[in-house]
């Protein structure tokens, strides 16, 4: 504007209309950096939104493999005997689909199964869930003997076990460990692995959905950080958005007066003080480099101060 004014009196080559014009060249060199460096940063932030949707899309394919393999493996139990029907001469997998009940008139495969399938627990419930799955299995990982871990389950769980595995348990509880024959010990063995191995699986599968619930409340739940001096106001956003300093100072806009050399980030310290951490935002939106950059947290207080002062 001031150059367009000075125009009918100056020439091109006056000394302060090169200045101008310099003046111009190196705001529009600057401008031009500033873009190149904001669209850099953008490209990044989708390229790392891509990552996590394909790491979460990798987990879902696990999950869903492994409950098939669950699903699999509790229909080629025979529910009278626990053992697996390829291992019983003569016998024949059932058909898929077909149901098999217990003596108890409960379907084997569906109690050791636990939740699969069915509507998703609440945090609460989950909880409640994962403290009884652990407190079970760290019972079962004391107990020395087989004999003993088979004794806790028909007293816990008599819905995951048979008369024929019940009538075992007893057996081999009156005979010394020494007069136990190797081959029928480790079937007998094998055959308490498999009924212990729906916990641990239902408490892994447990402990995931209760993860996936925290985030998803998490991320429900908005985290606001105020701005201060130089920059009022504050901005808003998610924790899956993982927005750092530099994009937060991007988002409240309006710093043509402030000074982003020295940017102090006011943070609560593992100890209950504040921490005060300095970032050269600039140079950040300069060069796109964001080694020096930081991500939000909720607590988080910037402080902006204007340029030419101390």
């Amino acid at each position: 504007s001031k150059r367009s004014g000075m125009h009918p009196d100056f020439g091109p080559e006056h000394p302060e209309m090169k200045r101008l014009d310099s003046l111009t060249e190196a705001l529009n060199q600057q401008m031009r950096e500033q873009q190149a460096a904001t669209i850099e940063r953008i490209d990044d932030l989708i390229s790392q939104k891509v990552q996590e949707m394909h790491s979460l899309r990798k987990r879902v394919d696990q999950l869903e493999s492994r409950a098939a393999e669950m699903e699999k493996a509790a229909s080629q139990i025979d529910p009278s005997t626990g053992t697996p029907y390829s291992e019983q001469p003569g016998a024949s997998t059932p058909t898929p689909g077909a149901s098999s009940v217990n003596e108890g008139g409960r379907d084997p495969g569906a109690a050791k199964r636990g939740s699969l399938g069915s509507t998703p627990l609440s945090e609460a419930d989950l909880r409640s869930q994962i403290d009884s799955l652990s407190a079970e299995l760290e019972v079962l990982q004391k107990l020395p003997d087989a004999a003993d871990r088979g004794r806790f389950l028909v007293s816990r769980h008599q819905e995951l076990t048979t008369d024929a595995f019940r009538g075992e348990v007893g057996s081999w509880s009156t005979i010394p460990k020494n007069s136990r024959t190797n081959e029928s010990w480790l079937h007998f063995e094998s055959l308490v692995k498999s009924l212990i191995r729906p916990f641990e699986d239902r408490l892994q599968f447990a402990r995931m959905e209760l993860e996936a619930l925290q985030k998803q409340r998490e991320d429900r739940e908005p985290i606001m950080v105020p701005f201060y001096g130089a920059m009022n106001g504050s901005v808003s956003f998610r924790p899956s958005q993982h927005t750092t300093l530099s994009d937060a100072v991007l988002q409240l806009g309006h710093f043509e007066n402030a000074d982003l050399r020295k940017v102090k980030l006011h943070r609560r310290g593992a100890t209950g003080g504040q921490d005060l951490l300095m970032v050269d935002v600039e140079k950040i939106l300069k060069t796109g480099d964001r080694k020096g950059d930081i991500e939000l947290r909720n607590g988080d207080r910037i402080e902006v101060k204007e340029k030419g002062l101390f």
